[in-house]
């Protein structure tokens, strides 16, 4: 089990798992903490998926896509909690940032929607 980057490192995946609940397409992948893929260990994936969908000798590929409309949107670099150290962000686990808070009230967030605290999964209260 690996940290899950979509909900801000509150919950775990594995290393097939599908991104977030309302992806689209709604498939799973194979993410970079694979042991296949790093280390040339497991494959058992392979075996246990029914639908003979997984090749790990696939190798990627460049394709040619005519598109009637591009759609651009810029960003912004989020900010880094853990550089300023009196925030005891990553130091107390029930420090989180807007970012991780948005995920946690999600219904499809690590609680399901319910407000609890990441050291005790319990309730918070006064």
């Amino acid at each position: 089990m690996y940290p899950d980057q979509y909900n801000q490192e509150i919950s775990k995946n594995k290393a097939v798992h599908i991104y977030f609940a309302q992806a689209i397409p709604l498939v799973a992948y194979i993410d970079e903490s694979c042991l296949y893929l790093k280390e040339k260990k497991c494959r058992i994936c392979e075996a246990v998926c029914k639908n003979k969908a997984i090749d790990l000798k696939q190798e990627p590929e460049k394709i040619e896509v005519k598109v009637g409309a591009v759609l651009l949107s810029p960003g912004f670099e989020p900010f880094d909690p853990k550089v300023l150290a009196e925030y005891g962000y990553g130091r107390y686990a029930n420090v989180v940032t807007s970012l991780d808070y948005e995920r946690i009230l999600c219904a499809t967030g690590p609680y399901e929607g319910e407000i609890l605290r990441a050291s005790d999964l319990k309730h918070p209260t006064t």
